[in-house]
């Protein structure tokens, strides 16, 4: 604001008298005009209009008159010539009653702020600046003062960008004056555009209750996924901000019009992320409604801002109008409804809906969130968005559309051609682009993206680099996660046609959460780019939710940052194989007519009758590994075939058809998948009823469920590895040179497993999770064997005697990628009762109770951690072991075989 001096403060300063010379330039000469005198003659020369008269007085009683504070009359000057478009002089006037008076505050205030306003950006911060600086002087500024020029600086240097600063400067008008919600509102934004986590921080007599409360409505859709805080913030918000009398202008209206009249009120009818997904709302009404945009945008000749007048029938300006004669306008225009575009964003006019000028009033698009604004009746939905359970959240009644409630118009046609190269984007890297408002990025979600960066080798992280601040706190966020800032790659913004065609570069988009983007992801998805999106129980966070719901593509839907992460990791694996699906929907019209249609109808609730709680039953999918025309006409009942009659890779034997079941299918959820060599059911005795009544049993809290054979070897040995180190020596060895390869530390010589966790070759069956880290796993053995030239892909291609068979050491590895998983704690297992399976063909399978006891003993041994139970259990398979004579058998095999 700018600062003011009446005439009540001239008259602390001086003794008035009345001038009695008619002569006004004689009285001011011989010192007979007091500033009261003068402050007279120019209230009355302003209210004759007669403004450049007042000037030229001023001028001349500055130069001639005899007074100590002539300051007070210098400072009024320079806000007349600003009013009269006089710039630099009044710049000169500010810069004359500072020189004549260095402790006015107020001509600091008004001549940073035109400094402002002639785009003088330093020089206006440098004139604010020197006024904080004498709060050290002698006669410092008052706190007022000192907190206005503390907050203007702020304001100014946020507008510029400048975070660090920008909050350095609020932080200081807070240590002055903790109580100004206004500033406590933009500190809080500032921080999340810098990516300052935690948001909220400790600051000298403020709450973290009281920042909460004055955090703006739009920074909390950011900061929470709870819908009861966002609705409290926003009626909080409404309540301190609006003090408008509601008043219904239009109550008792009844139009009859032949079509009904349709307004909608905004100041984005331009190039602006609402403005990019209105030509899809404006073609979705249909011939029944008649349309009338009320405008108060920026003026811009686009081709966008053209077409939208177009796409109306009446384009009415309100940009000059107060908010009762924008609303006397559309009262005039006998508007049947309403329709805000902003709510509570940046630009808004409530004042216009408080005073109601249409019958029916709703909010859509601007803000995506509960308004708490009394004057909305509606807010325009769909069901995915803003379900009946979450729709107590909000004031405005839902009006939901069918399909997505965010249009889809595609610019993708238009976009110029960008290669990676000119953005400094490797060809053969995964690129996640990123490219959501900074203040959408928490900590959690970043997280996530550094975990995907460190699970992903080729991946690089695609951000928007807005600022100077948040670009290197970012960088610096990642490498306190142990990331490579130069796995970070920021572009500028541009304009929109351009970051359409660099949407195409990348591989993933990745959604924010719990702010999804909304016009951002319209583009990605037009520009054919996957989109793997978050979603909880707020509208703005089930954004990317409806689109995908639309699309059919609602597996990118993910309901956990886990799995979040696991789906962008399998799309990066899809991709590496050429499986990545692309495809390129068309923009089509909102129905947005059908939906205004049934504004007058009831609101009908489904009541849903109370029903017992019921065990759901996981879903079993099982599939027998076909390579010939026999097997394909003896699957087990229950079972499907997977078809590997072509048998491209035999070197991969199982794998091969298993990673192409799953690279090319999307799993389901709750859903147990098992892949099974066609003697499983003659090696288990087990079937398709067998195993689902044991899901039905166990999986609810297991993520794997295992049907493995040879449970002796399993108890008797510390783990698969060391089974086969005894069996195929070298592989242990082999195996310990994949797990470095891989990035993983694990120590597979010292893995304690037992019957819960340790499974044979692919007799298992697992849910969606669970096979996704066993594909990761898998490709990253495949992509070590395929590398050509290195020792490790020597050694995994080297083969190896398994029965009466050489099979490569990389299918003894691939057997055991279950249980590298199972050793770990994310996923848990269960296994089918061992008596009820059978042992080797071994002299181990001798030692049955003693096998048992073992396995005990190890499962003890995980639970506990007790180290009694794994030397019992050393003692104990150590003697069966040389009782058995294994030991004998392997001696003479080895004997054998070196004699080959």
């Amino acid at each position: 604001m700018n600062a003011r001096i009446d005439s009540a403060d001239l008259a602390s300063s001086q003794d008035s008298h009345t001038s009695e010379s008619a002569d006004l330039i004689a009285a001011m000469s011989q010192g007979f005009m007091t500033q009261l005198d003068l402050m007279g003659h120019i209230q009355h020369l302003e209210s004759l209009g007669e403004l450049r008269a007042a000037a030229n007085l001023y001028a001349l009683w500055i130069n001639h008159a005899k007074a100590n504070d002539k300051h007070f009359a210098l400072f009024n000057y320079g806000g007349m010539l600003q009013n009269l478009q006089r710039p630099q002089e009044a710049l000169e006037a500010y810069a004359a009653c500072i020189a004549m008076k260095e402790d006015f505050p107020q001509a600091y205030i008004n001549r940073g702020l035109l400094f402002e306003k002639l785009r003088q950006d330093a020089q206006a911060l440098q004139t604010w600046l020197s006024l904080v600086s004498r709060r050290y002087m002698e006669k410092p500024p008052s706190d007022e003062f000192l907190t206005m020029a503390l907050n203007h600086m702020g304001r100014l240097q946020e507008k510029l960008r400048n975070y660090a600063q920008a909050e350095q400067a609020l932080e200081e008008s807070l240590s002055i004056n903790p109580a100004q919600p206004g500033v406590i509102q933009h500190w809080v934004h500032i921080r999340q555009k810098a990516c300052q986590w935690p948001i909220y921080k400790s600051l000298p007599g403020i709450s973290l209750a009281e920042m909460k409360r004055y955090t703006s409505p739009l920074a909390m859709l950011a900061l929470t996924e709870d819908p009861a805080e966002q609705l409290l913030n926003s009626q909080s918000f409404v309540a301190r901000t609006y003090s408008f009398r509601e008043e219904h202008l239009s109550k008792g209206r009844v139009y009859q019009h032949p079509r009904l009249r349709v307004g909608y009120v905004s100041g984005d009818f331009r190039e602006h992320a609402v403005g990019f997904l209105l030509p899809s709302l404006m073609d979705g009404h249909g011939k029944a409604y008649e349309l009338f945009a009320y405008d108060y945008s920026p003026e811009e000749r686009t081709p966008l801002r053209e077409h939208l007048k177009a796409q109306v029938d009446h384009f009415r300006s309100i940009k000059e109008l107060s908010d009762r004669q924008a609303a006397e306008l559309m009262l005039a225009d006998e508007i049947d409804i309403l329709i805000d575009l902003h709510g509570l964003s940046s630009g808004a006019r409530p004042g216009i809906f408080a005073l109601h000028p249409a019958p029916r009033q709703g909010t859509y698009l601007g803000f995506m969130g509960p308004t708490g604004m009394p004057w909305f009746d509606f807010v325009i939905a769909d069901r995915n968005v803003l379900p009946d359970e979450l729709a107590v959240y909000f004031t405005e009644k839902p009006l939901h559309v069918e399909g997505s409630f965010l249009p889809m118009v595609s610019y993708a046609d238009s976009a110029p051609v960008v290669t990676r190269a000119q953005l400094g984007l490797p060809e053969g890297a995964f690129v996640m682009g990123a490219f959501g408002n900074t203040y959408k990025i928490t900590p959690e979600m970043f997280a996530t993206w550094m975990r995907l960066l460190q699970r992903i080798p080729d991946a690089l992280l695609w951000l928007v680099d807005d600022n100077e601040a948040t670009t290197q706190s970012l960088k610096a966020q990642a490498l306190a996660r142990g990331v490579a800032s130069d796995r970070l790659v920021f572009s500028s913004r541009t304009a929109h046609p351009e970051f359409c065609a660099r949407l195409k570069l990348a591989d993933v988009y990745l959604d924010t959460y719990p702010y999804n983007c909304g016009s951002t992801s319209n583009d990605v998805i037009h520009a054919g780019v996957p989109l793997v999106t978050l979603y909880g129980k707020t509208l703005v966070s089930r954004m990317g939710l409806s689109l995908l719901s639309a699309l059919n593509s609602v597996s990118n839907a993910t309901r956990t940052y886990s799995e979040y992460e696991d789906k962008v990791l399998e799309l990066s694996i899809k991709k590496k194989a050429g499986k990545l699906p692309v495809a390129f929907p068309r923009g089509e019209p909102l129905r947005i007519g059908q939906a205004l249609a049934t504004l007058d109808q009831p609101v009908t609730h489904v009541v849903k009758a109370h029903a017992p709680s019921v065990t759901k039953r996981p879903g079993v999918k099982l599939f027998q590994i076909c390579y010939t025309e026999e097997m394909l006409h003896s699957i087990p009942a229950g079972f499907g075939v997977l078809d590997n009659l072509s048998n491209e890779r035999p070197d991969w034997r199982e794998f091969w058809p298993m990673r192409n079941y799953l690279m090319n299918h999307a799993l389901e959820d709750d859903v147990f998948y098992g892949f099974f060599s066609p003697l499983f059911s003659y090696k288990t005795a087990l079937d398709f009823e067998k195993i689902s009544e044991f899901a039905l049993q166990h999986g609810a809290e297991n993520d794997v469920l295992i049907f493995s054979p040879l449970w002796d070897l399993n108890s008797l040995f510390l783990n698969s590895f060391e089974q086969g180190e005894f069996f195929h020596p070298g592989l242990l060895s082999c195996a310990q040179q994949f797990m470095h390869a891989a990035g993983q530390d694990m120590r597979l010589s010292e893995l304690v497993m037992h019957g819960d966790n340790t499974a044979f070759c692919n007799y298992f069956i697992a849910k969606k999770k669970f096979w996704l880290h066993w594909l990761e796993l898998g490709e990253k053995l495949f992509q070590c064997a395929e590398t050509q030239g290195t020792g490790l892909a020597h050694a995994l291609n080297q083969n190896m005697l398994s029965s009466h068979d050489l099979i490569p050491q990389k299918i003894v590895i691939q057997e055991r990628l279950v249980n590298i998983l199972l050793a770990g704690s994310e996923f848990k297992s269960k296994s089918w009762s061992m008596f009820g399976l059978p042992c080797s063909v071994t002299p181990l399978s001798q030692y049955k109770s003693l096998a048992v006891t073992a396995n005990a003993l190890k499962l003890a041994f995980a639970k506990t951690g007790d180290a009694l139970y794994l030397n019992e259990y050393h003692q104990l398979r150590d003697k069966v072991l040389k009782d058995s004579g294994i030991f004998e058998l392997a001696q003479a095999r080895d004997e054998v075989l070196s004699s080959k």
